[in-house]
């Protein structure tokens, strides 16, 4: 088979299993009310746990993705920020501007938020 088919086999089948690793991965983030918990999934096991309390956070940016979805990006003093595209439900984005409100941390929006 793999005369007939050459390279192209062995391609086609790293092609596969880099799309189904990649398609994997799944983002989770809850809002509580002392803290930020954001969590990377792969096949449903989480390997990326980040706890962010409000003194770490600098600040909450708002802004918008294409036409009509919004996307948040929480500055944290140390490491790297995170970028919220898609939430879910869209009251979600409420909830984070009330937490930052309840905690005295800076909200910044643009114009066409």
């Amino acid at each position: 088979m793999a005369d007939y088919y050459g390279a192209s086999l062995s391609l086609y089948l790293i092609f596969l299993l880099i799309t189904i690793g990649l398609a994997s991965f799944r983002f989770k983030f809850t809002i509580q009310t002392e803290r930020l918990i954001y969590l990377i999934l792969l096949f449903n096991k989480p390997i990326i746990k980040k706890v962010i309390y409000p003194n770490q956070v600098n600040q909450l940016k708002l802004i918008r993705v294409g036409w009509a979805k919004k996307a948040a990006i929480i500055k944290v003093e140390k490491g790297i920020n995170i970028r919220l595209s898609v939430l879910e439900p869209q009251g979600a984005y409420e909830h984070l501007i009330g937490f930052a409100k309840k905690h005295d941390i800076t909200i910044f929006k643009t114009k066409d938020y």
